[in-house]
C-alpha cells in the first residue's frame, strides 16, 4: 500500500503539521500571492525577474475551466498533490497535462497517472526537469511549446 493510500498515515501527517502550526514549532514560509492573469504562458514579471524571497501562489482566475486544446504545467508533479491536482485538471476537462519532476515517474505514479488518463480521457506527459535549473525550464517550455498546444496554465509545487 503506498502512501497515498493509507489514510492513517496521511493522518497522522496532516496531524503532525497542524500541531505543529498550533504550537509554533513550525512557521510558514514567506509567502506571495500574484495574480495569474498576466497573459496566456506568461510568467509574472517579479517572477521572471526574481525578485522574489520564499513561494510564490499564483491566483488562478475562477471559476477555473480547463480547456480541452491547451496544455497545463505541474511541476512537482509526480508528488502526492501534483497527481491529485492533475485528477483535478482531468476531471475538469483539461486536454493535456504535463507532469514535471527531477526523476522519473516510479510504479505507484505510473499507475496513478494510467488511471487518471482511462478514466477522463485526456493525455499525460511526464518531462524530467529541474525547475530550480533556467536552462532546463527554457528547455522545457521550449519542448512543451513544440510538441503540445498552447500552454494555458501551471503550477509550481516545491520539489
Amino acid at each position: 500500500m503506498t502512501t497515498l493510500q493509507n489514510p492513517e498515515h496521511i493522518k497522522r501527517l496532516l496531524t503532525e503539521v497542524s500541531d505543529g502550526m498550533a504550537s509554533g514549532e513550525w512557521t510558514t514560509t514567506a509567502c506571495r500571492d500574484l495574480p495569474a492573469d498576466g497573459g496566456e504562458g506568461r510568467v509574472p514579471p517579479r517572477m521572471q525577474q526574481a525578485r522574489h524571497i520564499g513561494k510564490i501562489v499564483l491566483q488562478m482566475p475562477n471559476p477555473l475551466r480547463p480547456r480541452a486544446d491547451r496544455s497545463y504545467l505541474i511541476t512537482g508533479g509526480l508528488g502526492a498533490i501534483g497527481l491529485h491536482t492533475a485528477s483535478y485538471l482531468a476531471q475538469l476537462g483539461a486536454g493535456d497535462i504535463v507532469l514535471t519532476s527531477r526523476r522519473a515517474p516510479d510504479a505507484d505514479a505510473q499507475r496513478i497517472i494510467e488511471e487518471i488518463t482511462e478514466r477522463y480521457r485526456c493525455r499525460i506527459h511526464t518531462f524530467a526537469a529541474d525547475v530550480g535549473d533556467e536552462s532546463e525550464v527554457a528547455k522545457l517550455l521550449d519542448r512543451i511549446r513544440a510538441e503540445l498546444p498552447p500552454l494555458a496554465g501551471w503550477r509550481i509545487w516545491p520539489a
